[in-house]
């Protein structure tokens, strides 16, 4: 719910918002923000999610596209699917 709000009430005036932080947190969040998405998130891992709204406070739970999620060169997206 804290990330929800502070999203939401950020400067219409930003185009981007940036998050940092650890699991399990940000792989639930993000699936709170993204439908279908179903991966942990790995220590370095970069998730971009892009809201088609004009308003911070017009994004909704399920709203997010994922743009681009980022992995260790070592590793594969896959190796991070939740079951």
């Amino acid at each position: 719910n804290n990330f929800m709000e502070f999203l939401q009430k950020c400067e219409n005036s930003c185009d981007t918002v940036m998050f940092f932080g650890h699991e399990p947190t940000f792989s639930e969040f993000a699936a709170y923000l993204i439908e279908n998405f179903n991966y942990g998130f790995p220590k370095t891992g970069i998730l971009a999610i892009e809201f088609k709204v004009e308003k911070w406070k017009d994004i909704e739970p399920g709203s997010g596209t994922k743009r681009f999620f980022l992995v260790p060169d070592d590793k594969k997206l896959e190796d991070y699917k939740l079951c």
